[in-house]
């Protein structure tokens, strides 16, 4: 997901999220960037109404903000390619994972395999990516998972109207936000 500012502003699955949502109530989104640490510094001070950017509802800041229900559970494991071998043991395998994500490095390092950081799209022949993402990637289910990411959209505290109207949009489009995540794999 993708949320970097480009010739036309931010973009990728939770910026569209954002922009839907805001259309659907009549909000007027102002895009500000900023590092994660930035943004909740900013939510915890009401300067921001929400901030998206990967936020996960295990995060360390979760009791210091707000954030809606996960609307996406994305399992993210290894995969192969088609006539890759998958070892019985992972000690020491490299495995692929997209330089864009280098906090995959930790999850691949912790089943004892050696991450290898590579271009989008280049995982084959063993790859770290969500289980949506997969078939798009040209890559097989190996059944090694590596961990489970829920991501939530991050509000200011105690806005629960907010919270609740977030919820309300984006639970009914778990299947499609999914399917987009796969779709997102391909660029």
């Amino acid at each position: 997901m993708r949320a970097q500012p480009g010739p036309g502003g931010p973009e990728g699955l939770e910026v569209e999220l954002v922009r839907r949502w805001a259309a659907l109530v009549g909000a007027r989104v102002e895009w500000v960037p900023g590092s994660e640490a930035q943004l909740v510094q900013a939510l915890q001070r009401h300067a921001l109404d929400l901030a998206v950017g990967g936020f996960s509802d295990s995060a360390p800041w979760g009791s210091r903000i707000g954030q809606t229900q996960p609307y996406l559970k994305a399992e993210l494991a290894i995969g192969a390619a088609p006539g890759a071998a998958v070892p019985e043991s992972w000690d020491g395998v490299e495995v692929r994972h997209d330089r864009r994500r280098p906090d995959l490095a930790g999850a691949i390092r912790a089943i004892g395999a050696v991450p290898v950081p590579v271009e989008p799209g280049q995982l084959a022949p063993l790859g770290a990516a969500y289980v949506q993402e997969m078939e798009a990637l040209g890559l097989r289910a190996t059944g090694k998972r590596l961990m489970t990411e829920r991501r939530v959209i991050a509000t200011a505290p105690a806005e629960n109207a907010l919270v609740l109207a977030l919820d309300r949009f984006l639970l009914p489009r778990e299947g499609e936000i999914g399917t987009r995540l796969a779709e997102e794999a391909r660029r």
